[in-house]
């Protein structure tokens, strides 16, 4: 029933309700899934991608984002200012980051190798600083 609010039902699973939206119609390729209390859980995406959320219910952040081509991104932060804290690579590449949201910068990478990269700089003018061996070396 499509009226002044707009009632949406979604494909059904464990976590997925029967959803209220008081703005408009939502899109059709991004499936929302709630908790039995109305918390937003995760949604998934039409090209593969699952974003992942956990707060109380009008208060869900972002927490973790899994996309289709295998990286992970996490994120920490209250809702609307989500930082990225670390990006996971399916080749066992791991980046941390430091910054207010959107100003964000990485700070180190972890090889699935044993080495690891330190960096200076602001954003966007990161440069390596120090290398650390996989025997501990600098």
């Amino acid at each position: 029933m499509w009226g002044d609010r707009k009632v949406a039902e979604f494909p059904r699973t464990k976590h997925t309700e029967l959803k209220t939206m008081d703005s408009e119609i939502p899109d059709p390729a991004i499936r929302r899934e709630f908790e039995s209390d109305g918390r937003l859980t995760r949604t998934n995406h039409s090209n593969g991608d699952v974003w992942f959320y956990q707060g109380e219910t009008g208060m869900e952040r972002k927490v973790r984002v899994e996309y289709s081509n295998g990286y992970k991104w996490f994120y920490d932060g209250d809702k609307g200012t989500e930082r990225i804290v670390r990006q996971e690579s399916p080749g066992g590449y791991v980046w941390f980051y430091e910054g207010k949201s959107s100003t964000e910068r990485i700070v180190r990478t972890a090889s699935p190798h044993g080495y690891t990269w330190f960096y200076t700089g602001k954003r966007g003018a990161e440069r390596i600083d120090r290398t650390e061996f996989c025997d501990g070396r600098t």
